[in-house]
């Protein structure tokens, strides 16, 4: 079985949905980052920070626990957030009623008489737990928006794994990752149609607003190892060129073919980056050597015609590539293009990408 951590913690998640959730979560969270100063920021309005049941901590545990739900809405949040707690709130009251119970057996063993009023024994709360909480989406949706963006991206950069390591996550010595984008809809709120309005011809649109989502996954664990969020504008391949800086040298990058670009393959080059990509575009090629059938080594050139997308390109070049033709389980021929060039790994190993 792969080991992949992010099926894993969603399944667990799925499994605890009545349980202690937020409290699983907080054991993946690196919580020592999240400043408890901010859990009283003052709302646009108030007169003065107060407490809150939402705190950030809590707002973002349950946007994470929203996030492996089938049903997304702020309802659904706040619903199974209000169950959690109750439950929290109960088994709160059963420990304490516990413990004043054994403080009271305790008492009364005492041989030792006490001047004075007799001990009284009081049930009291965490103050996490004393108020409860509305069913209103409101509140949440404000809490929401007091979530730091700063603060979401610290806490993805420290809770991500480091030096993972099985025989998923590299091949042949190579550190293995994924590329892609996709597009995602967003709330219609002001700030945010500001920044990711769609629009036609320059004019904006009344739909909601629409990002685009670039990511690198590592491959055997499925987390995410980059990401960037852009308007629905803005060029794909544009924001993943911006993203091959932060790989390690020595990584393999497996992308599908709108990035078997020459501008992305020149940058992977230049930085010690491997890249294996499908050739549906069947490019133009010169050939230098036929390794076995189906298996040859190519150049190819830089274009006449360069990408608009960037202020700068890579420097003309000839780059040398592997063109190996094979065959899927389901029988459909396709061509890759691989800038690995070692003879020992043989063309029937790059199965291993289908």
């Amino acid at each position: 079985m792969k080991q992949n951590r992010s099926l894993a913690i969603s399944s667990k998640i799925n499994e605890c949905k009545t349980g202690n959730i937020i409290g699983m979560l907080e054991n993946e969270f690196p919580t020592s980052i999240l400043n408890t100063n901010n859990d009283n920021i003052k709302s646009e309005g108030e007169k003065k920070p107060r407490n809150r049941v939402f705190t950030i901590n809590n707002t973002l545990l349950t946007m994470v626990l929203t996030s492996v739900q089938q049903d997304k809405t702020l309802k659904n949040s706040v619903d199974l957030y209000y169950m959690i707690h109750q439950k929290n709130k109960r088994q709160a009251y059963k420990e304490h009623e516990q413990y004043v119970q054994t403080q009271k057996e305790e008492d009364s063993k005492s041989a030792i008489i006490k001047a004075g009023r007799p001990k009284t024994y009081s049930l009291k709360l965490p103050k996490s737990l004393e108020k409860d909480i509305s069913l209103n989406t409101a509140a949440y949706s404000k809490a929401r928006e007091r979530v730091p963006i700063e603060l979401a991206n610290e806490l993805f950069k420290t809770s991500r794994i480091e030096q993972a390591n099985n025989s998923y996550t590299h091949w042949k010595g190579y550190q293995v990752f994924i590329g892609d984008g996709t597009y995602l809809q967003m709330q219609d709120t002001k700030s945010i149609r500001e920044k990711y309005e769609v629009k036609h011809k320059g004019v904006g649109s009344e739909g909601y607003p629409q990002g685009l989502l670039e990511v690198i996954i590592e491959r055997g664990t499925g987390q995410l190892f980059s990401f960037k969020l852009s308007n629905k504008h803005v060029s794909e391949i544009a924001l993943f060129y911006e993203m091959i800086d932060e790989l390690p040298s020595n990584s393999l990058l497996l992308l599908d073919d709108l990035y078997n670009c020459f501008e992305i393959i020149a940058k992977c080059q230049r930085l010690g980056i491997t890249i294996l990509v499908p050739d549906k575009k069947d490019r133009n090629y010169e050939l230098v050597n036929t390794l076995e059938g189906g298996d040859e080594i190519i150049t190819i050139k830089t274009p006449k015609n360069r990408a608009k997308w960037l202020t700068e390109n890579e420097k003309p070049n000839k780059i040398t590539l592997r063109r190996i033709q094979c065959k899927s389980p389901d029988g459909i021929d396709y061509t890759l293009l691989t800038t690995i060039l070692d003879e020992e790994i043989k063309k029937k190993i790059f199965n291993f990408c289908i």
